[in-house]
Parts: C-alpha cells; structure tokens; sequence
C-alpha cells in the first residue's frame, strides 16, 4: 500500500490482501492464517480456532466477532469475576449474573 505522498505505508508481507473497509480494516493472509489489519498494517482482529472468528482485545473486555466485524459476544471481568456477554451486552455465564459488594 501507498500513502497519498507515493511512500510505502505498509510493506508488502501479506499473501493475500483485499480493500480497506469503512472500519478501517483489511482482511489479509500471511502463511495460510487469515486476520485483519489497520492503516497502519498493524494486527487488529486475530483469528481463533473456530473458523470465521475473531478476536480483537479492548482495554476493558474481548470481543469476538464474525466476519463481517460484528460482535458475536464478548469476555470481561467484573468483580474480579470473568463473564460472558451475549451481543447485546446481556451476561449469559455465570447464568446467576455478577452482584458487586458496595464500596465503603
């Protein structure tokens, strides 16, 4: 890829590579693994083992999502407990929910 100046914005490594979407992602392939990347040719979304999903670290949380960048659920700890919620932000597990202690 070229910047708008003519200069390399990100050198050529990928196997395979296909447009910039509105998100500002790419799907790329290098040694047979598929992922994402950002203007910047940086990892974005990495794939796991189920194929079609990936998974992109916030600073709070993980989300997974599908190919088309939607986010299929996500993991995040609350209370010093690990949840899981659904893609509308629903915890699913534990199926008893998260009840915080009050601060003092």
């Amino acid at each position: 890829f070229i910047n708008a100046k003519g200069e390399v914005a990100i050198e050529p490594r990928f196997d395979k590579i296909e447009d910039f979407d509105a998100n500002g992602l790419a799907k790329v392939e290098e040694n047979g693994k598929v992922a994402y990347i950002n203007t910047q040719g940086e990892y974005a979304l990495y794939p796991v083992g189920v194929s079609g999903l990936f998974k992109i670290d916030r600073d709070e949380r993980t989300d997974y999502l599908d190919k088309e960048q939607k986010v299929i659920f996500s993991v995040e700890t609350l209370c010093d407990i690990r949840v899981l919620k659904n893609a509308e932000g629903k915890i699913v597990w534990p199926k008893e929910g998260v009840v915080c202690p009050e601060a003092d």
